[in-house]
């Protein structure tokens, strides 16, 4: 999944809400090692209800842009994503990419 790892994206099981995969650049800015971040739970991450995005996904037939809400230990304000549904190694994921700069303003330089 390595052409993942540029963009700020992660893989989290719809029905456990367990992290599956995270890009390198996510990894950088969540401030976790890959290990912590696949033992995390999507709400570790953010305050929205992984629920309330799937149900919004699948309202909106296949994309959805979504706003989420980072615990402030993370950052302190929304970003913008889009979420998806698909199927990976033959298991249901939710993908959600990051694209809102607060994020990406958060990891600095080491971004870079």
């Amino acid at each position: 999944m390595s052409n993942l790892d540029n963009v700020f994206n992660l893989l989290v099981d719809p029905e456990s809400g367990n992290i599956y995969h995270v890009s390198s650049l996510a990894q950088t800015c969540f401030g976790f090692s890959p290990e912590q971040l696949r033992g995390m739970n999507f709400s570790g991450i953010f305050h929205q209800p992984l629920k309330e995005i799937i149900s919004d996904v699948h309202h909106a037939g296949y994309l959805k842009e979504v706003t989420l809400q980072m615990h402030e230990s993370i950052s302190p304000s929304a970003t913008k994503a889009y979420a998806s549904l698909m199927k990976i190694d033959n298991r249901a994921m939710l993908f959600v990419c990051v694209y809102g700069a607060q994020p990406l303003r958060a990891c600095g330089e080491s971004a870079a």
